[in-house]
């Protein structure tokens, strides 16, 4: 679990996104370099929570890699609907990066939907167990916070 801990939060993720985040500009940002932010901030975050409690309960290599590819995609989904809102709530700082202020609001509701079906789709291994999860997905596109 240690090892789990400090890979996500670690220089390769969180902590190394932080300094990244802190050095990029909106305006020179690519889309790689933005999803790439994101998943080192957010979706790091994300996924550790997940793998920890699928890790303690003794999951297999095979449903940890599901949860992961879906806490990747619910980390990425979540903080490009929270650029969305912040543009919606003009609560935007238009110097750090935001992918709903870079590439509109029409493309970031797009790319949204389309990781939460990722999201989802990732958990068909589990079948009806992961309905919560799927729910959880589902009401990130409808949140208004």
């Amino acid at each position: 679990m240690l090892k789990e801990i400090s890979f996500y939060i670690g220089t390769e993720n969180m902590l190394g996104g932080q300094v990244e985040d802190i050095s990029l500009k909106n305006e020179n940002i690519k889309k790689e370099d933005l999803n790439n932010l994101y998943m080192k901030k957010t979706a790091a975050l994300i996924c550790l929570s997940i793998r920890a409690g699928a890790i303690l309960s003794g999951a297999k290599q095979r449903q940890l890699k599901a949860l992961t590819k879906y806490g990747e995609n619910i980390g990425l989904a979540f903080q490009i609907i929270d650029d969305m809102l912040d543009i919606m709530q003009d609560q935007r700082d238009t110097e750090k990066p935001n992918y709903a202020n870079k590439f509109g609001m029409k493309e970031s509701k797009s790319e949204s939907e389309s990781l939460i079906k990722e999201a989802k789709d990732s958990l068909k291994i589990f079948d009806q167990k992961a309905e919560t999860l799927k729910s959880l997905a589902d009401y990130l596109l409808t949140r208004k916070k």
